[in-house]
C-alpha cells in the first residue's frame, strides 16, 4: 500500500486510487510500520535518488543515518557528504546517530579519514568527544584483521 501526497491510502504504487495524483516511486514514501522495510530497500538497491527523503527523516530515528552510510559505502559521495554534515546537526540525537553510522556501518577506510579531517571543525563539544571515542575504537584492529 502507498500513500499519495494528499494523504490518501492507495493499493497501487503509481497513482492514487482516491484522487488520481501520481505517487512518487521512491520506496521511502512508504509510511508507518513499513518505513524500516523502505530503508532496507533503499540501502539494498543503492537508490541514491532517495537521499533527500532519507535526509528529511534524520530526526525520526537511527535508520536514516545508517542508510546514508550504506549509500556512501556503495559509492555515493552525496550520501557521504550529507551524513558528514549531520555531525553538526542542531539535534543532539541526530549527531549521535551520525557518529554511530560512521562507527558501525561505514567501512573504516572511508570513515576514519573523514572523521579525522573534520573532528576539529565540529561545532558541538559532545560530538567532538563522541567522534574522538569513535576514532579510538575504529583505529583498533578488528578481530578479523588480527
Amino acid at each position: 500500500m502507498a500513500v499519495c501526497p494528499n494523504g490518501h491510502d492507495s493499493v497501487t504504487e503509481d497513482f492514487c486510487d482516491a484522487c488520481g495524483t501520481r505517487i512518487a516511486t521512491s520506496p521511502i514514501r512508504v509510511i508507518g510500520k513499513h518505513r524500516e522495510a523502505a530503508y532496507r530497500i533503499v540501502a539494498q538497491t543503492g537508490d541514491s535518488s532517495a537521499i533527500p527523503q532519507v535526509e528529511a527523516l534524520m530526526g525520526t530515528g537511527r535508520y536514516p543515518a545508517h542508510v546514508l552510510a550504506v549509500l556512501a559505502a556503495r559509492g555515493s559521495p552525496h550520501a557521504f557528504d550529507v551524513l558528514t554534515a549531520h555531525l553538526d546537526d542542531a539535534r543532539a540525537a541526530v549527531r549521535r546517530w551520525a557518529v554511530e553510522a560512521f562507527q558501525f556501518t561505514l567501512p573504516r577506510q572511508l570513515g576514519v579519514p573523514r572523521l579525522q579531517a573534520i573532528q576539529s571543525t565540529l561545532k558541538y563539544a559532545d560530538t567532538k568527544k563522541e567522534v574522538g571515542a569513535a576514532l579510538e575504537q575504529l583505529k583498533k584492529p578488528a578481530s578479523d584483521d588480527e
